[in-house]
């Protein structure tokens, strides 16, 4: 059975161990990255002049109800990027992707609350903000479709939802009616 586990098992890839801060209610890991050189996303060439240097702070997934930060001595290069932080992002992949799930699930409210009980800091309109962002799944082809209308408000304001009737799923509004004829639309 094995009692140690290694540094590069914890820590996202290219980043170096320098030091371990844990106090109440957080823990601060400072890393640093070890990339001897680095290769621009936009133009595609390698690089290792290093330009400056600079402190990020990047939280990552909790740790027994602890939040976790990353303090990144990053070198920078005239072009670096690390793999498990998006460009000028403030959490890793991992965490964005717990959010995103968290968001999906139980919305707003009920997901700041999750994710503080998780030990991860968002705010409502964060999680809201992460779902708008998710891109819609493909609907794929459609066999059989079933109409339906319907009234936002009755009397003025009409819709029609399109929905799949084999795997039972709606795809989202296509249009609405607006008029003050007080008439039941019965397709548009």
């Amino acid at each position: 059975m094995r009692t140690a586990i290694a540094t590069h098992e914890l820590l996202p890839k290219g980043l170096d161990l320098q030091s371990l801060s844990i106090e109440t209610g957080r823990a601060s890991i400072c890393v640093s990255s070890g990339a001897r050189r680095s290769v621009c996303p936009l133009c595609g060439r390698a690089s290792s002049r290093v330009h400056s240097r600079y402190l990020r702070t990047v939280s990552d997934l909790p740790w027994h109800g602890i939040s976790v930060e990353l303090e990144v001595l990053a070198r920078r290069f005239f072009c670096e990027r690390l793999e498990e932080v998006a460009a000028r992002a403030r959490k890793t992949v991992m965490l964005e992707e717990a959010l995103v799930a968290i968001g999906l699930e139980l919305g707003g409210r009920a997901g700041a609350r999750l994710a503080l009980e998780l030990g991860i800091v968002a705010a409502r309109d964060a999680l809201l903000r992460r779902i708008k962002a998710v891109p819609l799944p493909e609907v794929g082809k459609v066999r059989v479709l079933g109409v339906d209308n319907f009234a936002f408000k009755k009397g003025t304001t009409y819709g029609t939802t399109l929905v799949n009737r084999t795997p039972a799923q709606r795809t989202p509004c296509v249009g609405a009616c607006s008029c003050k004829c007080g008439k039941r639309h019965r397709s548009l």
